[in-house]
């Protein structure tokens, strides 16, 4: 596992852009995610030259763009749901502006059952943005958790595009009550991403290493299932934040 591509979620450093990019390449890692859902980075907002500035940014640190995440925390199941759709849409674009084929989002709960309620309205907004990101070659990812990867692969069949993948989130997948294993194998075919990202079964996240997620194991998996793209730590909670993923850069190199 010695060529395990290793990212940061850069918003979660709780520091400025250049401090963050800095840091990001003072720990040696491969790339970072980036939030691009308010601000200066939303994609209405940011104009062909800012983007090639922001470029040569990370450029200039000998860094990749991993992913962008453009999470509107509006389920696709909702009516409301319908207005950020073209901001869907213009994040793809401005996804290829950065440097990047990749986004990541939360669609919202998919039911066990696939209750078509909730899965059709789901399907049809999905469908739009997949077939938009499938002609400009970038994967809308939707992120694991609210239900098990067998679920979340059944939609994603129905969507019937190769513009929708799944980011992997196992931590997600644990705190949730899914056996991550499992499901790593279910959304195979589907993973273009995925955070490292630990956490305890029915409660929350903890540090990479200290909770139900078995690293050793998961990572190995994913190799085996024929993942090569960047596992991205994602530190969402404590009071140390750069420290802690300092501590993930260290333990996801020891494995």
């Amino acid at each position: 596992m010695a060529n395990l591509k290793i990212g940061v979620f850069i918003d979660n450093m709780g520091l400025p852009l250049e401090a963050a990019l800095d840091k990001a390449a003072e720990l040696g890692v491969d790339g970072f995610q980036i939030y691009v859902v308010k601000g200066a980075m939303l994609a209405e907002n940011q104009s062909a030259e800012q983007r090639k500035a922001f470029r040569k940014l990370y450029h200039a640190r000998g860094l990749t763009l991993s992913a962008t995440c453009c999470d509107f925390s509006i389920p696709l199941d909702k009516p409301e749901s319908e207005a950020i759709l073209p901001k869907l849409m213009a994040a793809v674009d401005q996804a290829l502006d950065l440097g990047t084929d990749i986004i990541t989002t939360h669609i919202g709960n998919v039911p066990e059952d696939l209750d078509p309620k909730v899965c059709d309205p789901m399907r049809r907004r999905l469908e739009k943005v997949a077939r938009y990101a499938e002609d400009k070659g970038v994967t809308f990812a939707t992120e694991t958790g609210p239900e098990s990867g067998a679920t979340l692969a059944a939609l994603l069949d129905s969507v019937g595009s190769s513009g929708i993948g799944a980011n992997f989130d196992p931590a997600n997948l644990v705190m949730g009550g899914f056996d991550h294993m499992q499901s790593a194998r279910d959304l195979a075919e589907y993973t273009v991403h995925a955070h490292a990202k630990d956490g305890k079964r029915g409660n929350g996240e903890v540090a990479l290493g200290l909770g139900d997620v078995n690293f050793p194991a998961y990572v190995a998996l994913m190799e085996e299932i024929g993942f090569d793209g960047f596992h991205t730590i994602e530190r969402e909670a404590g009071p140390d934040p750069v420290g802690d993923i300092a501590k993930a850069v260290a333990f996801l190199r020891s494995l």
